[in-house]
Parts: structure tokens; C-alpha cells; sequence
């Protein structure tokens, strides 16, 4: 039964929030201080849907049920009335996807493709579902807490910190471009799922070794070129012994005579513990994995991380 004025005008504050029913959804939410507030509750692609109007008595009865009538046509025709917000204009060019391709198109060509293709995935995956119509000005630090923490229920932390990072960006992006004034990102420290503590694994014994090397053979993660420069670098950490730091900050420049007889590995001595020139012999085999991965680096890195 629809309400009336006479009802919205005496409804006062009890110990507990209530609702009161206008019917199709609408109900007035009376707050326990007395406030009066217009909700639609609704479903959208199967899921339920808060919708809010404002205040009674700034917005009345009628225009109330004016702003539900909206709502239902924007349903209608497969809208989210969340992001075609009745009485208000929706701009296609600054909602979060459309400002996301342009972010991606601007840095895209100083990434290598298949890492490119990953972050884009991934935000098709688990961002553009729940953000990717929204306008940019409009998303709340509590909204991106919640793309996140779907990727974390499924136990992704790595991707979910991967996630934020890429969200962010956009965000800086259309800052620096005048679409928007904040980044909600910058107000979730702290608030993410710590990543479980490492573990160290024990050394392992000369007889585990081949199976180690067969292992790392069949190594895979999340895209083919980043398994490929992980079992590499894993693979030439076991030809030459070289600390982890070392190895991952190896450039191209310090390789000298791969093709030669006499191949080695110059490490400045800026990168070095002791501050000393560091030579590393490579063996054959050692000398061609370098060079292999040399020859598809596109940075100055021999082992580019890939992020």
C-alpha cells in the first residue's frame, strides 16, 4: 500500500531504523535520529541493489516516486539505475572503463606486449565488472576495497596488490587529465590482506638436484612470457651462483664475448657488497641462455621482472 504525506510527516525516530513501504521497491528509510531517506531497492544481473533519492522533505513524495519511475525505465532497457543515476547526466567518456583504455592505449607501447595483454585481462576480469561503468568521480575508497577483496577470496593476494596498483593508475592518469580530482586508492593502506609470512625453504640435498632442475623444466605461472624468464633466471642462478640481487638487476651491458671464447659476466662494483668488480666465467651453456634472453628483453634488464 503506497504511503501518504500524512504518514511520511509523523513518522518519527524509535530505538531502531525502519522502513516504511511505498511500493515497486521505494521505502523511506526513517534513521534513528530521525532522518527520512529515500531508497529503491532493486536487482541488477541477478544481484541486489541499493538505490538512494535523498532526504524527505527536500525530495517529496512525488518526486520521489518520479525518480523511481526513471529508475525502472533505465532497468528497462538493460541499465544499471546505480550508474544512470535518474536526474543526472551520464558521461560515457569519464566512466572508469573508457578512462581505463585510455590510460592503457597511452603507456602501451613502452610494455611488452604480453605483459600489456595481462593487465589488461585482468582488469577485464575483475575490475570492469564491478567498476567499469562507473563514473570516476563517483567511486569510493569502499567500492575499490571491494574489487579487491573479491580477488582475495580466492586467495590471489599477489593479483590483488596488482589490481590496486593498476586502479591507482588510472586514477592518477585521469587526475593529471582533468577527469577527476581523487584517488581512492591512496586511502586503502592498510587495509588489504597482509601477505602470509615467507617461509624459507631448507637446502637441498645433491641428490634432489635433478629433480629440482625437472621441476623448474615445467615451471608455469600467469603468462607464457613471465614463466619463461623465471625458470631462465632459475636456470642461470644454478649455472653461476650469483646472489638473487645480483641476478635480477643483470643488464645487457655487462655481458661481454657471448659468441666467443672466452665469456663472461662484468659486474660493476656499485652492485656489489664488498664494492668490488665482480667477474663472473660463463660456461657454454650458461653463455647462451644470456644471449637467448638478451635477444628478447626489451628493457635494459636481461631478466625484465614483469609486473
Amino acid at each position: 500500500m503506497a504511503l501518504s504525506e500524512i504518514q511520511i510527516k509523523n513518522a518519527k525516530a524509535a530505538e531502531r531504523p525502519y522502513k516504511l513501504a511505498d511500493g515497486e521497491g521505494l521505502f523511506l528509510f526513517v534513521k534513528g535520529n530521525g532522518t527520512k531517506l529515500w531508497r529503491l531497492k532493486y536487482r541488477y544481473r541477478g544481484k541486489e541493489k541499493l538505490l538512494s533519492f535523498g532526504a524527505y522533505p527536500d525530495v517529496g513524495i512525488a518526486a520521489a516516486r518520479e525518480l523511481k519511475t526513471l529508475a525502472k525505465a533505465a532497468l528497462a532497457e538493460g541499465k544499471d539505475p546505480m550508474v544512470h543515476k535518474p536526474g543526472r547526466d551520464f558521461e560515457p567518456e569519464r566512466t572508469f572503463k573508457a578512462v581505463a583504455e585510455m590510460w592503457h592505449k597511452n603507456r602501451k607501447s613502452s610494455l611488452n606486449p604480453a605483459h600489456a595483454k595481462r593487465v589488461w585481462s585482468r582488469m577485464e576480469r575483475d575490475v570492469f565488472p564491478v567498476l567499469g561503468e562507473r563514473m570516476m568521480h563517483e567511486i569510493t575508497p569502499p567500492e575499490v576495497l571491494g574489487v579487491i577483496r573479491n580477488i582475495e577470496e580466492r586467495g590471489a593476494l599477489d593479483i590483488s596488490r596488482r589490481a590496486k596498483q593498476s586502479i591507482g593508475q588510472v586514477f592518477q592518469f585521469a587526475i593529471a587529465s582533468g577527469l577527476c580530482d581523487a584517488d581512492p586508492t591512496a586511502h586503502l593502506r592498510g587495509a588489504l590482506k597482509p601477505r602470509p609470512r615467507v617461509k624459507h625453504m631448507a637446502k637441498l640435498p645433491l641428490a634432489q638436484l635433478p629433480e629440482l632442475i625437472n621441476k623448474l623444466d615445467q615451471y608455469n605461472e600467469e603468462g607464457e612470457r613471465r614463466s619463461e624468464i623465471t625458470r631462465a633466471a632459475l636456470t642461470f642462478a644454478l649455472l653461476t651462483w650469483v646472489r638473487t640481487k645480483e641476478l635480477r638487476f643483470a643488464k645487457k651491458h655487462e655481458f661481454e664475448d657471448l659468441d666467443g671464447n672466452s665469456p663472461l659476466w662484468r659486474i660493476g662494483p656499485d652492485r656489489m657488497k664488498m664494492h668490488r668488480e665482480h667477474i663472473v666465467p660463463l660456461s657454454m651453456q650458461a653463455a647462451s641462455l644470456a644471449k637467448e634472453m638478451i635477444a628478447c628483453s626489451q628493457s635494459d634488464y636481461v631478466f625484465p621482472g614483469q609486473s
